[in-house]
């Protein structure tokens, strides 16, 4: 039995874009992805096109709950 007390401080990530199939992976390079993720990419995976950055086309993220 899992009591509160023993998850406190427990957060829990959901990757919705994580699929794997190219246009999850370009949605994550165009959106989400900072410079190093960015970087790595290249580095690992250089005959593939960089998709411009682009800002989130929806500011929702600042309506959703944070962890105390």
């Amino acid at each position: 039995m899992i009591l509160d007390d023993d998850l406190h401080g427990f957060n829990c990530h959901i990757d919705l874009v994580g699929s794997g199939s190219d246009e999850d992976i370009e949605m994550f390079l165009r959106y989400y992805a900072d410079a190093s993720h960015r970087q790595q990419w290249l580095q690992d995976w250089s005959k593939d096109m960089m998709p411009e950055t682009k800002p989130l086309p929806y500011d929702r993220d600042r309506l959703l709950p944070k962890p105390e």
